[in-house]
């Protein structure tokens, strides 16, 4: 498939993606929910030295081998199906090395997954992936220029697939943002300028079709409430519409609506609905605070009742996903047990 430009407005690069028979049917039959898993895998590296593995990842070095990366895509795949009864439609992933390693993981999911699309970039360690049961009619990756202050690989490239979900189009944006390693504040900027990309992109697309399904999903590794939980201390990538008037800056941040029909394009810009707020649970846990950094934001095309509609949201992990301390039970190299840092988010679109 070859891959539209977009716009220079909004991204100054093209990423190459890695698309595998996105034209393909869809071999299971259709019903009438749509489940979307989205999970950040934490440094899934396959069993191969490509020389941008971190460090602890090495084959050649022996840290790494065949036998370890099989367990881990079991247990991925085991807690995939367990989180969505006969397994999830849609995954959207975060923190996988490559191609290779969404083609093996779809390999262990039950039915047909003839749609496994990943975000390349040169150097680049782990990427974002969709994966999908529907195929996929359009696939391309933004990226950003890195402005004063900020580095290129911690902008990562935001990943758009539209999927045709038996005749009906859904526009999925797979984000991963800078995390806040080397300071929430000192941090911020890069994921404000990741938050205005994915808010650009958005508006395009609803200016076009005010009625188009969006969905954001990833790691924004930035909770729904950040500004509130840093005292306002700085503008946050991601902030409730209802502060837009205590918290007046620059509209380099994505709004969340208060309510699914306040979604949309308004004078303050770009407001999305999150199921958070209505949601109990977590799927992140810094130092001893439950955090909610992974998202499902929904346009409003999702909350009109037409089309693809928010049928709901959980992030109750599934089967063993939890330590005995009530954290993510996250990988562990010498054991070879656990899954990732991260808790899996699943959304449930109903189907006309």
């Amino acid at each position: 498939m070859r891959l539209p430009r977009f716009g220079a407005a909004a991204t100054a690069a093209l990423a190459v993606l890695a698309l595998v028979s996105s034209r393909c049917s869809v071999l299971d039959p259709p019903s009438r929910e749509i489940v979307v898993l989205s999970w950040n895998l934490q440094t899934l590296f396959d069993d191969r030295d490509d020389g941008v593995e971190f460090p602890g990842w090495s084959v050649s070095r022996g840290e790494w081998d065949t036998e370890g990366y099989r367990i881990r895509l079991r247990n991925f795949a085991r807690a995939a199906v367990a989180a969505a009864p006969g397994g999830p439609d849609v995954l959207v992933l975060q923190e996988i090395e490559n191609r290779r390693v969404a083609e093996d993981l779809a390999a262990l999911l039950p039915g047909a997954w003839p749609c496994r699309i990943v975000s390349d970039g040169e150097g680049s360690a782990l990427r974002c992936a969709v994966l999908s049961r529907f195929p996929a009619v359009e696939a391309r990756a933004h990226s950003l220029d890195a402005g004063p202050g900020l580095r290129t690989p911690e902008l990562r490239p935001l990943l758009e697939v539209v999927l045709d979900a038996e005749g009906t189009r859904l526009t999925i944006l797979a984000a991963h943002w800078k995390s806040k390693v080397g300071g929430a504040g000192e941090t911020e900027p890069a994921r404000r300028a990741q938050a205005a990309l994915a808010a650009r992109r958005i508006a395009e697309i609803l200016a076009e079709d005010p009625a188009a399904e969006v969905l954001l999903a990833g790691d924004l590794n930035e909770n729904p409430d950040e500004w509130l939980r840093v005292g306002g201390a700085w503008p946050t990538a991601l902030l409730p519409a209802g502060l837009v008037g205590a918290a007046d800056f620059r509209e380099d941040r994505i709004l969340l609506a208060e309510r699914p029909g306040d979604a949309g394009l308004g004078p303050d810009g770009l407001a999305l609905w999150s199921p958070w707020p209505e949601s109990g649970g977590f799927s992140y846990v810094h130092g001893d605070t439950e955090e909610r950094i992974d998202h499902m934001l929904l346009s409003p095309g999702l909350l009109d009742g037409r089309g693809l509609s928010f049928s709901g949201f959980s992030a109750e992990p599934p089967g063993d996903l939890l330590s005995e301390d009530g954290r993510p039970r996250a990988w562990d190299s010498r054991s070879r047990e656990g899954y990732s840092d991260h808790l899996p988010i699943r959304l449930v679109l109903a189907r006309p």
